[in-house]
């Protein structure tokens, strides 16, 4: 299944995850970059849990949770602590 990564999304990895890909002066070769590297981390993620917001998947390799609705990625964020517990919690709720 593909999953679409927004130009949004691509900036957001670029500023949470690897800033270096900032310093690639061509935007559009600086986004196709970063996709790629998400693409890695979606092909590692696996599922945790889903509700009305989407489908929440990990990746433990990269630090990374990812959030998918509707075949498209609508966030990327680093796993540490602070969502570490709201994954507990969010267990805690769904079972």
């Amino acid at each position: 299944m593909s999953i679409e990564i927004t130009t949004h999304i691509a900036e957001r990895y670029i500023q949470r995850f690897n800033p270096q890909l900032a310093s690639i002066v061509d935007y559009n070769q600086r986004l196709i970059e970063a996709k790629k590297a998400i693409n890695h981390i979606l092909e590692d993620a696996v599922y945790i849990n889903n509700d009305e917001r989407g489908v929440l998947l990990r990746s433990n390799t990269y630090k990374a949770y990812l959030v998918v609705n509707q075949r498209t990625l609508i966030t990327i964020y680093p796993l540490d602590e602070k969502t570490k517990i709201r994954e507990l919690k969010l267990k805690g709720r769904h079972g």
